[in-house]
């Protein structure tokens, strides 16, 4: 058996890491980014997240504990949240699939939110990291279509 390692991250496929007390969704901008393969994604995260806070709140007896989602949606090619980083045994940068320096995270509620909006904004669009649930050949398609 071999352990999970950052090498083993990928730009084009959507990864969901389960560190047990944490729980992030990887969503890279080349990976398939429909409604139905996003959904399907956060919805077996908020299962994995909901198991988490169970057994977080089990170990932490007699404490608060937590209350929210412990998931976090990293959103495009964003730089690796410190978290996710701790959850590896070896960490280095150079195998982290994306190259930007700015941390891009949404939390899980705000995932599944934006993943049920069907308008956005020109502006939102044009931007560098497409909105989740936005499939980016449509886009091409409709603003060929447009032009014409």
């Amino acid at each position: 058996m071999t352990l999970f390692q950052v090498d083993d991250l990928s730009s084009s496929a959507v990864t969901v890491v389960d560190g047990v007390f944490m729980v992030y969704v990887i969503i890279p901008q080349a990976a398939p980014r429909t409604k139905n393969h996003i959904g399907a994604v956060l919805q077996f995260a908020k299962v994995t997240d909901n198991q988490s806070i169970t057994d977080y709140k089990g170990i932490a007896e007699g404490s608060e504990g937590t209350t929210g989602s412990i998931a976090s949606v990293v959103c495009g090619d964003s730089a690796p949240p410190h978290n996710l980083k701790a959850m590896f045994r070896q960490w280095h940068q150079a195998a982290w699939p994306f190259k930007s320096q700015i941390v891009n995270t949404i939390d899980l509620d705000g995932a599944f939110d934006m993943l049920e909006r069907d308008r956005f904004s020109i502006k939102e669009l044009q931007g560098d990291t497409l909105p989740l649930g936005v499939d980016a050949d449509k886009l091409e398609v409709l603003s060929f279509l447009a032009a014409l």
